[in-house]
């Protein structure tokens, strides 16, 4: 009890970790996993056991390696036939991202033959004002260049106040628009306490079966529960900084037994794409499309699917060409109301204009003239 260890599994390994208990097994039958190197001694113990549907791990902490670690065991516990993947996500994608720079990625992307995921925020009023416009441009480009949208969760203000009143058909017109642009989002992207929480199953999560969860970054549950909704992909999601933290030798080739999603914030500079976009060309990891998975996303009018590659929406095959669009500035952001007497008040406006013009110019004429005489009292 209360070791300290070096801690390895796969092609990961974490220093000086201390461990609040250590055990092994004499049993034959149980298969091992990872290594506790105990330190001032050359004594060895495994991290986990499992021996048929019995599995036992001494300790997990959040955003450490045990968290990684449980995953070997896990996968062979339950799904032990089930191969994993690697996925690259993209989330923090507003409507007033810089959308040209979107665009750019989506194509720096393409080019080196990169998939992606776009975990976009939603937009719930004023769909048809242009900047929307511009955003529903943007999202098709980037799906047209081998990118696979998600409905990012909307941001939750406060636990006090409502999210909204109508969430669950907020989130469905939010859906029905990208669909009507043709546009095929395939699941959801949200932190991990939305899936506990039977409000936002309920009213927000309801149109998916397929999700990523975000670690917790700021929880604000409204109707908490303490069992997490079951989808049918639901990947692990990490940010590279935590998978370098602990690799080996600086390399990470063959996925972690389960679907892991690598996730990035949208960058804010061209400079800052120009360093990331090299960074992931120079990976050695390889990013499956997420579109050759089972995804499948219904609301009231539509049905939105991914099979075999390709999109499907109301079970056509969808075409996902795009081209860079302009969206039009001429709006009218406002009905303009029937006004009463306008042309009489028009009138009335250019007379009195025309009578103070007058009066400028008379007024100026008397000034010109007081001067002048002002001045030839002097010569006399």
């Amino acid at each position: 009890m209360g070791k300290v260890a070096d801690f390895s599994i796969g092609p990961f390994v974490e220093k000086s970790v201390r461990v609040p208990y250590i055990f092994d097994s004499m049993q034959a039958e149980a298969r091992k996993y990872g290594t506790l190197k105990v330190h001032q001694s050359d004594e060895s113990y495994p991290y986990g056991v499992r021996k048929g549907t019995h599995a036992y791990v001494p300790f997990m902490q959040k955003d450490r390696l045990s968290e990684m670690a449980l995953s070997y065991l896990l996968k062979d516990w339950i799904q032990p036939e089930q191969k994993s993947h690697y996925y690259l996500v993209f989330k923090e994608i507003y409507p007033f991202s810089d959308l040209a720079l979107l665009e750019r990625m989506s194509d720096e992307l393409f080019e080196a033959g990169i998939p992606f995921i776009a975990s976009v925020h939603p937009v719930f009023s004023n769909t048809d004002y242009p900047a929307m416009k511009r955003y529903m441009n943007a999202l098709k480009y980037m799906q047209s260049r081998n990118g696979t949208i998600l409905v990012e969760a909307p941001v939750v203000a406060s636990t006090i106040q409502d999210l909204d009143r109508s969430l669950y058909r907020q989130m469905e017109h939010f859906i029905d628009v990208l669909a009507a642009e043709g546009i095929v989002p395939l699941g959801m992207g949200t932190e991990m306490y939305w899936s506990y929480d039977d409000h936002y199953v309920s009213e927000g999560m309801a149109f998916f079966d397929s999700v990523i969860l975000f670690p917790d970054e700021r929880p604000m549950p409204k109707a908490k529960r303490n069992r997490s909704e079951a989808f049918s992909s639901s990947m692990y999601s990490v940010n590279p900084e935590f998978l370098q933290r602990y690799l080996a030798d600086g390399r990470l080739i063959d996925p972690p037994p389960v679907d892991t999603a690598i996730t990035l914030n949208f960058v804010q500079k061209e400079s800052e794409l120009e360093t990331m976009i090299e960074e992931l060309k120079n990976s050695w990891i390889t990013f499956e499309d997420y579109k050759n998975g089972s995804h499948t996303v219904h609301t009231g009018t539509y049905e939105l699917k991914s099979q075999l590659g390709s999109l499907l929406l109301n079970g056509e095959r969808l075409g996902i060409q795009a081209d860079r669009q302009e969206a039009s500035s001429d709006y009218v952001y406002k009905e303009q109301e029937r006004k009463s007497f306008e042309t009489w008040f028009n009138v009335q406006n250019m007379v009195f204009i025309v009578i103070i013009f007058i009066t400028l110019v008379v007024f100026s004429v008397f000034l010109i003239i007081g001067n002048r005489m002002y001045k030839r009292k002097y010569y006399k």
